[in-house]
């Protein structure tokens, strides 16, 4: 892998620091950012704030009835926010105090479902999910092979990952998921390269990123009704093409391609570094 595009998960500074149990300060901002309870305590004070106005309103307009309804409402409405701010300032407590934790693993590419887009899942050996900003779901931008990942137990937060797998190994492990995804192989990939040599097919070497097109399509159900389908798309220059589900998320933005495409879509994709 090219060390220029060293993604935060695998920067060696954040490995070190994380086998010695601390947090970079890339990481203490990551956190700190991400379960900041600021927008609760605004909300509770907004709340705070139109339950005073409306009530003082309302009762000066002799409606005690309708204040009487909006006083629960506005109660319910303030301790929700309270009970979320408060449980966004104890996890940030939790993750900025709280053991790292390591454990050897594999990343494994998961295909689309109707419910969740292809990606790479992050699973330690005792079967526990890693994510990436401890947001579940949330796949992880690394080859697949073995790696020792550091993490916080609080919302399973993938910290760091080293890799065991060697380079290589992770680079052919990534070649087979895209022979599936892309439905092709070895065999398929050497023709290619003799079709692009030959000219007849475009290749380009390059990064590429990710993305998602909605088309709206017609409802098979009602005709006059249409439907917004989100399709995945790799994007790659001033370029970008449409790719089946199977191939959706597989391609990775810390990697380097050769990608074989006719001007209409993505023949096939070859790992690189």
């Amino acid at each position: 892998m090219d060390p220029k595009k060293t993604i935060p998960t695998t920067d060696p500074a954040a490995v070190a620091a994380n086998r010695q149990g601390k947090l970079t300060e890339e990481q203490r901002k990551e956190i700190a950012v991400s379960a900041n309870p600021r927008i609760w305590v605004i909300g509770g004070v907004i709340t705070i704030v139109l339950m005073v106005v409306s009530l003082l309103c309302f009762s000066t307009m002799d409606a005690g009835g309708v204040a009487g309804i909006l006083a629960p409402i506005f109660g319910a409405v303030l301790l929700f926010v309270l009970w979320r701010g408060i449980r966004l300032w104890l996890l940030r407590k939790r993750l900025l105090s709280g053991a790292i934790q390591t454990a050897q693993g594999k990343i494994t590419f998961h295909p689309a479902t109707l419910v969740d887009p292809g990606k790479y899942v992050a699973e330690t050996d005792d079967g526990k999910k890693l994510y990436n900003g401890g947001l579940a779901g949330l796949g992880v931008a690394l080859p697949p092979g073995r790696y020792s990942f550091f993490y916080l137990q609080a919302q399973s937060w993938l910290l760091s990952a080293e890799a065991i797998s060697s380079p290589q190994e992770l680079l052919a492990n990534h070649q087979q998921d895209l022979y599936a995804a892309f439905h092709f192989d070895a065999a398929g990939l050497e023709r290619l390269r003799g079709e692009a040599r030959a000219g007849t097919i475009q290749v380009v070497e390059t990064s590429i990123e990710n993305t998602t097109v909605t088309n709206h399509v017609t409802d098979p159900g009602d005709s006059s009704k249409s439907l917004d389908v989100s399709v995945p798309h790799i994007k790659f220059g001033n370029l970008q093409f449409a790719v089946p589900d199977s191939a959706g998320g597989i391609a990775l933005n810390c990697l380097n391609y050769r990608i074989y495409h006719n001007n209409e879509s993505i023949l096939a994709l070859e790992a690189l570094s």
